[in-house]
């Protein structure tokens, strides 16, 4: 029988309801990677449930965002007790002290090669901590983690339900300086790229990669990236993609057949302003000016996200915006219908519905820059059902009410952070001078 297993979220989360859309259809691939690495060195390795973790001596949990570990607090209490171990990891595990009373062992980084260690440790009846490895009862403050890296992607095919996964690179070939993707992992390999339902179908691609591409293939572009709403603020976070170029990619969609596109896009950067917004209108209407009228536009919709300082960036310490941005984008043009912010001859420009709301910003801030205090709120709040099926406004006034979250958003000295212990493979250190002591964005509703 196997005594080890990866565990299996059943809540409710998002939308989907994982009894029934299990791990068979839903699959975290690191996971999967994981579970592959185990069986790979020789153990046997189930999946599990609340109703079942307690068959397993260890219990391999990931957490793959900062929501994640608000779930997976109130998602513990329907455990079943027993002698098990827990272990997280993902891209959710970064500040080891909102974690500390959730489980017993914390991976830093890539975890195929930990999870064996740690593995082999447990199932012999030791202890296993230090590098990047944190057994939660020895945690100290005074002692230096750092995430765990890898010279090379996975080299074996990881066979899931839905698809066989082959990992093709790591990291990103770019270095923005808000982004943890590109600061948390060494980049190994080619470009990032997201193909969707393969290789020959939809991509999502960076904008400067398809630049330097010369904007080949971009018919099968879905989903690109500005990451900024002006030239300004992209070339400030080290994303120097130029209002040209954003113009250029546009009109070079318009050449086509109608369809939609998505932008992700990040608001509430220090010193953003509406002219920053403005800016995007601008280079939508050129790009539309040198465009021929079309039946069927060209959509493309804006996915905007507030701001989070992310630990072990350049702008960890940077301040982040204390407002509401939830549709605010669309708000710059009233007269239009829906949330456009634009509307011309062959283009028009749409927020969607998918930015977070200031509580949920909050909720992010409290796991990223949160202490010992906040991961206590974090879980008396996360096991109180009312909490999770309140309005955001309602979200926001009770974490207003048990925490002073408004001093978390401002600025901070490095030696402040949660995760001041915590080493990524790059000196991000050094780069948080630069970020730190900007002014807050002026945009979005205050609060």
């Amino acid at each position: 029988m196997a005594e080890i297993a990866c565990y299996v979220p059943t809540l409710k989360v998002a939308g989907h309801d994982f009894k029934n859309d299990s791990f068979d259809t839903r699959q975290w691939t690191g996971l999967c990677m994981v579970k592959d690495a185990l069986e790979r060195a020789g153990h046997e390795v189930d999946f599990c449930s609340s109703a079942t973790v307690s068959r397993y001596r260890l219990v391999f949990v990931s957490l793959t965002s900062d929501r994640s570990i608000w779930e997976f607090w109130r998602e513990r209490r329907t455990w079943e007790p027993g002698e098990y171990r827990v272990a997280v990891g993902g891209f959710g595990v970064l500040n080891p002290k909102v974690l500390l009373g959730l489980c017993d062992y914390i991976q830093l980084g890539r975890g195929e090669r930990t999870s064996v260690e740690l593995a082999d440790a447990v199932l012999k009846g030791h202890a296993l901590h230090g590098g990047s490895v944190i057994h939660v009862p020895d945690y100290s403050e005074g002692e230096e983690y750092r995430l765990a890296q890898a010279t090379e992607p996975y080299p074996h095919e990881v066979v899931q339900t839905v698809r066989v996964y082959k990992e093709g690179h790591i990291g990103c070939n770019h270095k923005c300086a808000f982004c943890g993707y590109s600061w948390h992992r060494v980049h190994v390999g080619g470009e990032f790229r997201n193909d969707f339902g393969g290789a020959h179908i939809e991509q999502e691609r960076a904008m400067l990669d398809l630049k330097r591409s010369g904007w080949a293939d971009l018919g099968r572009l879905r989903v690109t990236a500005l990451d900024g709403s002006s030239e300004r603020i992209r070339r400030m976070v080290n994303k120097p993609i130029a209002d040209a170029d954003v113009e250029e990619l546009m009109a070079r969609l318009c050449e086509g057949k109608g369809r939609s596109v998505k932008l992700f896009n990040v608001v509430g950067y220090p010193t953003e302003t509406i002219e920053d917004w403005r800016d995007l209108e601008e280079v939508m209407a050129r790009a539309d000016a040198r465009s021929e009228p079309k039946d069927t536009r060209v959509g493309f919709g804006l996915h905007n996200t507030p701001f989070r300082a992310f630990p072990l960036t350049p702008m960890a310490c940077s301040p982040m915006a204390y407002r509401e941005y939830r549709l605010m984008f669309g708000a710059m043009a009233p007269n239009l219908p829906g949330k456009m912010f634009f509307s011309g001859r062959a283009l028009y420009g749409a927020e969607d519905f998918g930015c977070d709301s200031l509580a949920a910003t909050a909720m992010s801030c409290m796991v990223w820059r949160g202490h010992e205090k906040a991961a206590d709120t974090i879980r008396r709040l996360a096991l109180h059902d009312r909490f999770w099926t309140a309005p955001s406004k309602v979200k926001l006034a009770t974490i207003e009410s048990v925490c002073d979250i408004r001093r978390m958003f401002e600025a901070k000295d490095p030696a402040d952070l949660p995760t001041s212990n915590i080493r990524t493979y790059a000196k991000v250190e050094k780069l948080y001078g630069r970020y730190r002591d900007l002014p807050p964005a002026t945009t979005g509703a205050r609060r």
